[in-house]
């Protein structure tokens, strides 16, 4: 997995452990507010989302990530994704959810922004 363990001044990413999985699950599972963010239609279960992980995991081109609002431990969303061609000079971003309790605060645009700058 490529790292990105960035930030700024108001969000970081960390990159997505095993213990993650389950909290994820369930933004992956509210398929009514998330399924345009992540591709996911219908409900998944812990095995298919672990074995989404070890494939990322394996690959040092994809990234997957948590994002934090900078100095609290709480993950408020995910983003994931990978860089493309040898010198990555191209990303494809396939998944970004901001909980729904911290939508509409800026958090998903300073997350695609930070990767951006990055």
């Amino acid at each position: 997995m490529f790292s990105l363990s960035i930030q700024d001044d108001a969000i970081c990413f960390k990159d997505i452990k095993i213990h993650d999985l389950p909290q994820i699950l369930k933004w992956y599972n509210k398929i009514e507010d998330f399924k345009f963010a992540t591709g996911i239609d219908t409900p998944i279960t812990i095995d298919a989302l672990t074995r989404k992980y070890a494939e990322v995991a394996i690959c040092s081109n994809e990234f997957f990530c948590g994002i934090y609002i900078k100095n609290q431990d709480k993950m408020i969303g995910i983003i994931k994704g990978s860089l493309k061609y040898e010198n990555r000079d191209a990303m494809w971003l396939s998944s970004i959810v901001i909980d729904t309790s911290y939508q509409n605060m800026g958090y998903g645009s300073a997350a695609v922004n930070l990767l951006l700058n990055h």
